[in-house]
């Protein structure tokens, strides 16, 4: 057996050796191939009720007051949904050309350009519709044609430089994260449309060049940064619920309209992508650890995750979802999800139980140069991709993922990575919302920044807020929220609760009583500078939720000098963590590895570090990727 994740006992009879020298899980026989496709060919017609729903009723809706976004938002939902569907072609063309008839000076809050948050949709029914299509051409007149066009051109030539889109600066990142995506796919669109266009071709834009040479130096620059993320941990905005559907969009305009080259690539960050969310989620409600997760219902329900709503149209599970329009064009694109990652997401007994760590791209590039970019608006990130690693310890009945960093100032972080990390269990069963979570209170604007660091190993976790400047921002006191739909008892000193499948113990560590409850759900620490235990396991593993309790009460559990020595439940070994100095945390004596040597490390999702070979498996089914360059 390798050391790259390790088998719990209950796997043991489920073994089966892969090729590649690495242990997979075989807990139940493979989705037979006729399922899986029958619901991967259901897609369409998922697809279609949704877009026919748009026509008829579109979303977003449509009031007098609506802004420039929400107003070109709704226009383009209905013009892409009536002409996929090929009905009221005039009024769909109409639509485009509102659209287009407010130019590239749309904005919420004055000063920021807004633009391409519509821009990939616009690039999309150009490509889709537009008389040289490859897909169903002439649906669109050739007046809104021309439109888009015009303020694609009226947009692209002003903003572009040719110089920024080298290949050193594919870790570079105007603003956020997702913003940086729509920006550059924005570009990179209106670069390929214009360079195919007799009318705009031969313009020189503001830098001088041209479109063709613009759109040759984007193309080269997307196909770099796909290669890098593949091979260094995909995104920043690590599983944001909010977020990442922009980013996610952005790719399947690649996947669609790209070359072949570059239409791989895009194909392999979806693939690579998918995977990570599969083997994290049950019912599509995803668990592990998440960056940019803002409080309120975006941290405590699923409701806010805009994968559940992808996951539906490649997926089938669960109620038919409404159409944002940062998943229009996941709705409307040709790519499906490979058989391998389907069997992943909808197998989740087959599983089993087992570890996943992967590295995350977050620290900021040290340097004069990159400080320089920071004071202009720009994210440099340490192309190295070391320092951040999620660790999650994923069963059938509950999933407990956490972010393992080393104690360091908020500054060395892009917001981008450390804004609102979210970590903590979610629960198989009844309600998909069930959960359990640590969380420092957010000060001024409810948005905190490197709010805390921990220790996991399998079903137990640490966490200890850091403290104040310059380690964290505006982190005010630990908290834990518990859903509602949890039944919790308290015993001498930790609270417990239980969920459908499984159970948990949480324990708030200081002097005296160690919490005090702002509401039904929130549990406040009475002193934020020491740690929080959790404790989680399935109901099965012991014969009740009494004898869970005695089970944790039991653990040895002892703080000297600033630092907390614990004994977790079952084989999660001794857990030491020295929360008032910097020694990074133990696990049975060995510090934790912040640059482990694979990308990803599951029984399902296998990567050397910085390869670009990846391998997606599960059962007999195997999938292997490289985008190394080698082939």
């Amino acid at each position: 057996m390798t050391a790259a994740f390790r088998v719990l006992p209950a796997q043991l009879p489920r073994l089966a050796a892969l090729a590649i020298g690495l242990t997979a899980l075989t807990a139940a026989a493979d989705t037979p191939d006729e399922r899986l496709i029958a619901i991967r060919d259901g897609f369409a017609a998922r697809r279609d009720a949704m877009l026919q729903r748009q026509v008829t009723n579109t979303y977003p809706r449509l009031t007098p007051d609506s802004d420039d976004q929400l107003f070109s938002w709704h226009k383009l939902d209905f013009a892409l949904s009536a002409l996929y569907l090929d009905v009221e072609r005039p009024e769909a063309s109409r639509a485009v050309l509102d659209v287009v008839a407010r130019g590239t000076d749309q904005r919420i809050v004055e000063g920021e350009e807004r633009f391409h948050w519509i821009a990939p949709l616009l690039i999309r029914i150009h490509e889709l519709f537009g008389a040289e299509s490859n897909h169903f051409p002439g649906r669109l007149t050739a007046e809104a044609e021309e439109g888009i066009r015009r303020v694609l051109w009226e947009y692209a030539s002003e903003r572009s430089e040719r110089a920024f889109y080298a290949p050193e600066r594919v870790w570079w990142f105007s603003g956020s994260e997702n913003h940086d995506a729509q920006r550059v796919q924005s570009l990179w669109g209106a670069a390929k449309i214009l360079s195919a266009s007799p009318a705009y071709r031969d313009r020189p834009f503001r830098d001088g060049n041209t479109a063709p040479q613009q759109y040759a130096a984007l193309n080269a620059f997307v196909k770099e940064r796909f290669r890098q993320r593949i091979a260094k941990g995909l995104l920043a905005e690590t599983a944001s619920p909010g977020y990442t559907k922009y980013t996610l969009a952005c790719w399947y305009n690649y996947f669609d309209f790209g070359d072949p080259e570059l239409r791989k690539l895009a194909d392999a960050a979806l693939a690579v992508w998918w995977a990570d969310w599969a083997q994290e989620q049950i019912g599509t409600v995803r668990g592990g650890a998440k960056a940019r997760v803002y409080q309120g219902e975006s941290a405590q329900t699923a409701r806010g995750d805009s994968a559940a709503a992808m996951a539906w149209y490649y997926l089938g599970v669960g109620a038919p979802r409404n159409a944002h329009p940062g998943i229009m064009g996941m709705a409307t694109t040709d790519h499906r999800l490979p058989l391998v990652v389907m069997d992943i997401a909808l197998d989740t007994p087959g599983r089993g139980a087992y570890e996943y760590r992967s590295r995350r791209p977050g620290l900021l590039l040290a340097g004069e140069a990159a400080r320089h970019a920071r004071d202009d608006g720009m994210n440099v990130l340490d192309p190295a991709c070391a320092g951040l690693v999620r660790y999650t310890y994923a069963t059938a009945d509950f999933i407990l993922g956490s972010w393992l960093l080393a104690k360091r100032p908020h500054a060395d972080w892009a917001g981008i990575s450390s804004q609102n990390r979210w970590q903590g269990v979610i629960f198989a069963g009844s309600d998909p919302d069930a959960r359990i979570f640590p969380q420092c209170e957010g000060l001024r604007n409810g948005k905190t920044y490197n709010q805390y660091w921990s220790v996991q190993n399998r079903g137990t976790m640490i966490v200890c807020r850091l403290p104040g400047p310059p380690f964290s921002k505006q982190a005010g006191d630990m908290r834990v929220f518990f859903a509602s739909s949890l039944k919790r008892h308290e015993r001498d000193g930790w609270i417990f609760a239980e969920a459908d499948r499984a159970r948990a113990g949480v324990r708030f560590l200081g002097d005296g009583p160690a919490c005090t409850w702002d509401d039904a759900n929130w549990a406040r620490s009475r002193d934020s500078a020491y740690p929080v235990i959790i404790e989680v396991a399935g109901r099965h593993a012991h014969p009740s939720f009494a004898a869970f309790q005695e089970a944790v009460l039991a653990r040895p559990c002892q703080i000297a000098d600033g630092t907390l020595t614990y004994q977790g439940l079952a084989d999660s070994g001794t857990l030491t963590f020295d929360f008032a100095g910097h020694r990074l945390p133990q696990i049975d004596g060995a510090p934790i590895d912040l640059s482990p040597s694979k990308t990803f490390d599951s029984p399902f999702l296998q990567e050397d570090y910085a390869t670009g070979r990846v391998t997606i498996a599960k059962g007999s089914r195997r999938l292997t990727l490289d985008v190394s360059g080698s082939e």
